[in-house]
């Protein structure tokens, strides 16, 4: 079992192939296809997996689960309305009926 991860970008590993003057025509989209392509393969796991989780909000706070990459989306479980990120430009326009329940937040 391997104890230690090392990431390389996948930019950087498509530098190396592209030295190679017979790999000239390869693309960022084929290095990514392939890498998959070897992943299922080998049967490696994947190394992200989306969760879904609830987070208790508690003075406009709240703990986010462990090992989180990203947020996909956020929504209110006790109104059932989706929460745009602070820094989104959408709903912003108050002459809509929507822009008064839309809520925000950040990370």
């Amino acid at each position: 079992m391997v104890n230690e991860l090392s990431f390389t970008n996948v930019r950087v590993i498509l530098d190396r192939l592209l030295k190679n003057p017979l790999l000239q025509d390869l693309t960022l989209e084929s290095v990514i296809q392939y890498t998959l392509d070897f992943f299922d393969i080998m049967g490696l796991s994947k190394l992200y997996v989306d969760n879904i989780a609830t987070v208790d909000i508690c003075d406009y706070r709240g703990l986010l689960p462990p090992n989180i990459v990203s947020i996909t989306q956020v929504k209110d479980s006790a109104s059932n309305l989706c929460i745009g990120l602070s820094t989104d430009t959408f709903y912003k326009d108050p002459s809509k009926d929507y822009a008064q329940n839309f809520k925000t937040y950040k990370t």
